[in-house]
């Protein structure tokens, strides 16, 4: 486009004069009713300049100045009026492309442009394709026609059809999780009503469009054979004197809480806090054994002196039960795992939050012929803000490594989230102390759901909670989490 500015270069000097009156408004001279400047300047470039009637430059005047001013007054309006042209018809461009690709409406034709201006090239409208055609014969409908108009329903329903047919890739595992069973009945040599099992899944926790998962985490309530003096103020007032009474709190742990297991923690077994004997012990699971039809654990101390004592004597007392033992170090795994492999018990196989530690101890059980759905792993954990996260990538590795083959990392894991939860600040501190935490009951509860339900999340088979309330919370997240439709091809667990 020419410079708009160069028509006037050659103008005579009272037409110059002239012009240099009228932009700078002085009241001496008459404007023409011609149109305005660039107005004319922009409908016909071409066209000579309006015929001005001869006048004398005012004296003094400049002329490369007033040639100047012109040009640059001209200049700014010519672009104005350019670049507001320009910005509504891309904006047009931009809205119709976006009707016509999420709506399915055709652009309507654009208007004749001005003489003056350049229109825009329109965008090409494509003919319907060939699957289009061929998925509406498929539904029994007439083929669109080359150049019609697709209803927006139409459109909008092919859309939908092909997010249903979209496949996610799925990672085929190298081999699934081993199964254990806890309990035995009458007929396997126990004396239980029901039992668990753990494991067995193919894919990662959830994943049910990658692989099955037969078996839900399960729960356990833990009872005492004595309460401690650092027991949250919390649990007391749930439990109440049950918490003195392990039989009575186990059976209500069962019928009123839905406990799938129990475990008891022997810590009076322990030399420094009340060096109960292994009989004292003995009695204690037998009773609860008595009270209960559900698996039991059985929990000890980091004294493995006395703790292999209480594991012999409570595992040749309970033969056939299938007491889940808990649990064996590098240090304690042969005893312990010799209890397992005589009287038919499974064992917690312990290792300090280490994927390598983990699997060393895993390999030394096997080795010594205990089978492998008698071994559940612990890879320990902290509760959460106490070290969670780090047990949360620890867990997720051991079980990623296990679907992708490794056998030596591939067993049900069980984890103590309510040990863990209890005993920090958080589930004893008072509001008074700490107003900004809210209510201490609250709090503690929903610090060990908090902490349980990642573990869960990471592959965690077997949880051992202390608030009933913990767990009816759990279960009905992960009730949601199980509510999933089975892939058309039939891959997929439960619902």
């Amino acid at each position: 486009m020419p410079d708009m500015a160069t028509l006037w270069v050659d103008a005579d000097p009272a037409t110059l004069a002239s012009a240099a009156t009228a932009v700078r408004g002085s009241p001496a001279t008459t404007p023409s009713p011609s149109p305005p400047l660039a107005t004319t300047a922009c409908a016909d470039a071409t066209a000579p300049a309006p015929a001005a009637a001869p006048k004398t430059p005012e004296p003094g005047l400049d002329r490369a100045a007033l040639v100047a001013e012109i040009k640059s007054e001209l200049k700014a309006q010519i672009e104005d009026e350019l670049r507001n042209q320009l910005t509504r018809e891309i904006v047009g461009d931009i809205i119709g492309a976006l009707r016509e690709r999420l709506l399915g409406e055709r652009p309507a034709a654009p208007p004749e442009p001005a003489p003056a201006s350049r229109p825009l090239p329109a965008a090409p409208v494509l003919p319907p394709s060939d699957d289009a055609g061929t998925r509406a014969e498929g539904r029994g409908e007439a083929p669109p026609r080359a150049g019609a108009e697709r209803p927006v329903s139409l459109y909008a329903r092919e859309k939908l059809e092909a997010v249903a047919r979209f496949q996610i890739p799925r990672d085929p595992p190298g081999r699934a999780i081993e199964t254990v069973t806890l309990g035995a009945t009458i007929s396997d040599g126990g004396t239980r009503r029901r039992t668990l099992t753990l494991g067995g899944q193919d894919c990662l926790p959830f994943h049910f469009y990658e692989g099955s998962m037969p078996h839900r985490p399960v729960y356990a309530l833990e009872v005492f054979d004595s309460v401690s003096d650092k027991t949250s103020p919390v649990l007391r007032r749930v439990w109440g004197e049950l918490l003195g009474r392990p039989v009575e709190m186990a059976v209500r742990c069962v019928e009123e809480h839905g406990a799938d297991a129990i475990s008891v923690r022997l810590a009076a077994t322990h030399p420094e806090r009340g060096g109960r004997s292994p009989d004292d012990a003995l009695a204690l699971v037998r009773d609860i054994l008595a009270a209960v039809d559900v698996p039991v654990i059985v929990t000890a101390h980091n004294h493995f002196e006395s703790a292999n004592e209480v594991f012999k004597k409570v595992g040749a007392g309970c033969q056939g039960e299938r007491l889940l033992l808990n649990w064996v170090e590098g240090d304690n795994y042969r005893t312990i795992a010799g209890v397992a492999l005589a009287y038919g018990h499974c064992v917690v196989a312990q290792s300090p939050i280490d994927v390598n530690l983990a699997k060393q101890l895993n390999i030394l059980l096997t080795n010594m012929d205990l089978p492998r759905d008698q071994i559940v792993m612990d890879p320990m954990t902290g509760a959460l803000g106490y070290g969670l996260e780090y047990t949360y990538s620890v867990m997720e590795r051991i079980r990623s490594t296990a679907l992708g083959g490794d056998e030596a990392l591939a067993f049900p894991m069980i984890v103590t989230a309510g040990q863990e939860s209890w005993k920090v600040k958080e589930a004893h501190a008072e509001e008074r102390d700490f107003p900004a935490w809210g209510e201490r009951s609250r709090r503690a509860l929903m610090w060990e759901v908090q902490t349980a339900m990642p573990l869960i999340l990471a592959g965690a088979d077997l949880l051992v909670l202390y608030h009933p309330g913990s767990v009816a919370a759990l279960r009905r997240n992960v009730e949601r989490l199980c509510r999933v439709e089975v892939p058309p091809d039939g891959a997929g667990g439960q619902r």
